[in-house]
């Protein structure tokens, strides 16, 4: 399965906009902007830090923007129909900055839909699926342990390529390195906006029998965090009269304001 394509079509299905404006945050060389194009976007804009932002996909109603998802200083209020981030917020070292301009950018009766995962302190937080034997390694050994661990087992071709690998896994420059509750939390601090999800998805709770969590376990990392691998945030903005339609299975249907604060649903 194609699963970038399969979350931006799940993203596309809350629009009730025809021909919608699209921000893709964490565009890297533009795949997820190629869909909204397919899906029938008026135009997109792809946004990211990398210097090649943009560089294997092209089309005329496409635009790249090399800036960061903390600060989206060229996008004026209210720009877009949908802002779609998926597997990119994991990476932001301010995750409340960034949830904020999502918010800001986002027009009345728009929707932002993001997916960060896999989050740090899940089993492959690092993402690097090598080590998928050694669930949480990052979080209970030593640098050095870890590329002794991938030489003995054979992971990479050469020991050199295991110590680049490992120094990047462990670098706080790619990784936010955040516990799965900040991001439900810096969510609920966004105001003006009906949350359809603002939840942590979680890996088997069997897993924690493995040698390595209960390691985790014993430094204090919290159960939750170990098991929290993906934060999901589809947020509606709402109208001017407190409402706000969105699509869902039986069609489209009218979401009231909330008098109170929104929590999280688990």
């Amino acid at each position: 399965m194609d699963y970038n394509r399969h979350n931006a079509k799940a993203a596309w299905e809350y629009l009730t906009k025809r021909s919608p404006e699209v921000l893709v945050v964490g565009a890297n060389t533009g795949k997820d902007c190629s869909y909204f194009v397919e899906f029938g976007a008026k135009s997109v804009v792809g946004l990211d830090v990398i210097d090649e932002v943009g560089s294997e996909f092209s089309h005329p109603k496409v635009t790249y923007l090399h800036e960061s998802a903390e600060a989206m200083t060229s996008i004026a209020d209210e720009s877009f129909d949908l802002v779609y981030c998926y597997a990119t917020m994991e990476h932001v070292p301010n995750i409340e900055a960034a949830f904020a301009e999502m918010a800001r950018v986002v027009k009345k009766g728009g929707i932002i839909y993001s997916l960060a995962a896999p989050l740090w302190r899940s089993p492959i937080g690092h993402h690097m699926g090598e080590f998928t034997a050694s669930p949480w390694i990052h979080l209970v050994k030593s640098q050095e342990e870890i590329v002794e661990y991938a030489i003995q087992n054979n992971l990479f071709t050469t020991s050199k390529r295991a110590r680049d690998v490992v120094a990047y896994m462990l670098n706080p420059t790619f990784f936010n390195m955040r516990p799965s509750s900040q991001y439900t939390a810096a969510c609920e601090k966004l105001s003006g906006l009906q949350f359809v999800h603002n939840e942590i998805l979680n890996e088997d709770r069997r897993l924690l029998d493995h040698p390595n969590a209960k390691a985790a376990l014993a430094r204090g990392i919290p159960e939750a965090d170990l098991l929290g691998v993906t934060h999901r945030l589809v947020a509606a903005k709402l109208l001017d009269d407190g409402r706000m339609p969105i699509r869902n299975t039986g069609g489209i249907r009218m979401v009231a304001r909330l008098k109170k604060k929104v929590r999280s649903i688990f």
